[in-house]
């Protein structure tokens, strides 16, 4: 008998403080031990990627390690950390509530939304 799996895909925009740039989860799966991830965004230099792992955290929520920012084109290494305060599934679990904070260069910006369920097309 195959085991149900407990990881659930979302996917949408996410609200960023002060709008200095814009962040979208294009994969967000919430599962028991920690939230995997991929998210793309826009900046000051251009549109960028990052993925990784944040994984449960001793003090609650998740964190990531330090990610590379991925920028076609760009040759440079940009790093940045995630930490997820709050993945909050609905009762239906076709919607997530996040809130999280992107720590980088010694700045941090908070950012959050209601994602939906992903589904395949």
């Amino acid at each position: 008998m195959a085991r149900k799996s407990t990881a659930i895909a979302f996917v949408g925009d996410l609200d960023v403080e002060d709008g200095e740039f814009t962040l979208r989860a294009d994969r967000l799966i919430v599962r028991p031990d920690g939230i995997a991830f991929r998210l793309s965004g826009r900046d000051l230099y251009g549109d960028f990627a990052i993925d990784g792992i944040a994984s449960l955290a001793p003090s609650g929520g998740y964190a990531s390690p330090e990610l590379r920012l991925l920028y076609p084109g760009y040759d440079g290494v940009e790093h940045a950390q995630i930490r997820i305060i709050r993945a909050r599934l609905s009762p239906n679990r076709r919607k997530c509530d996040i809130e999280g904070v992107w720590f980088q260069y010694g700045d941090t910006w908070n950012f959050g939304g209601t994602l939906d369920q992903f589904a395949e097309s």
